[in-house]
């Protein structure tokens, strides 16, 4: 694979304002898709419709442009993206279905909700033959013992750390974990910047690829990066407005400390002199032993 071959996007949930720590997450996917010559997406993860709002859409477009970051494929504005490339619930459901046919003894219905589930849930309605029912039943996967990944250095065991996984949810939605990967894979994506909270999600969706014969994302190069944290050493959360950029957009700040953040993750010395995008795609020797040093992908299975 050359440099040119890369395939990456910006994936943001329009569940809430973006927080420094989204911030983060853009500004190195854009400096390293920069620096490998790399196709970029914006893609919007509104699965939830329930929680997507318009407010929030907007911000994603307002913070990206007060970064400064260009996108090579994606919507423009709000407008465009719920015309054209707002999740369509009706094209995932079919996609899951020719899945289903395709692999009919790896999907089940389920009836149990999250109060009837006491710790990792391996199929207790499997054999009930149930069908797909909205609000009724959601659809799993089913995980055998000793489905593992291993992600560069580290191994994630299915079975026992997560259990069946849901497909499509009881209230007649996609789950984030398919709708991602089937759009990943249509996209040709194969470089995932991701902070290191969803190690698990990215084994989730490799083993899916692997299972389901997706060329494009089983050979995906993942590198998961250090998150952001309060003051209290806790995970920035869009629930709770944390450190929330239209803030600082409206103090009219300026979003230094932000670029100063990702060259000291990417190990540049003196991070406190990088104020630009520019400036960062300047530490090339940084960016090339970043990336060579956490690119992660899958070794076995």
């Amino acid at each position: 694979m050359t440099m040119t071959d890369f395939i990456t996007r910006i994936a943001p949930t329009p569940s809430g304002f973006i927080h420094a720590g989204n911030a983060l997450n853009f500004i190195l996917t854009y400096i390293i898709a920069k620096h490998l010559n790399a196709t970029l997406r914006l893609r919007i993860d509104d699965i939830d419709k329930l929680r997507s709002k318009k407010v929030f859409i907007d911000d994603i477009f307002e913070t990206l442009k007060w970064l400064g970051l260009e996108y090579d494929y994606g919507a423009k504005d709000s407008d465009d993206f719920l015309k054209n490339y707002s999740y369509n619930n009706e094209v995932l459901f079919e996609e899951l279905n020719n899945l289903h046919k395709k692999f009919p003894m790896l999907f089940y219905a389920c009836k149990c909700s999250r109060k009837d589930i006491k710790g990792i849930y391996h199929g207790n309605c499997k054999e009930l033959k149930l069908k797909l029912q909205k609000d009724k039943t959601s659809l799993r996967l089913h995980i055998k013992q000793n489905s593992y990944v291993w992600l560069g250095d580290f191994c994630i065991e299915l079975f026992e750390n997560i259990g069946d996984i849901i497909l499509w949810q009881k209230d007649g939605f996609c789950s984030y974990q398919l709708a991602s990967l089937l759009d990943d894979e249509k996209n040709g994506v194969n470089l995932l910047v991701r902070g290191e909270d969803l190690l698990n999600s990215s084994a989730i969706q490799l083993f899916m690829a692997n299972l389901f014969g997706f060329k494009n994302f089983s050979k995906a190069i993942f590198i998961h990066h250090p998150l952001m944290l309060d003051q209290n050493g806790k995970k920035l959360s869009k629930s709770l407005n944390s450190h929330a950029l239209y803030q600082w957009r409206k103090n009219n700040k300026k979003p230094y400390e932000l670029f100063q953040k990702t060259a000291e993750i990417i190990g540049v010395k003196e991070s406190w002199q990088i104020n630009t995008k520019e400036e960062l795609l300047a530490c090339k020797d940084e960016l090339e032993a970043f990336f060579r040093l956490n690119s992660q992908k899958l070794d076995r299975q």
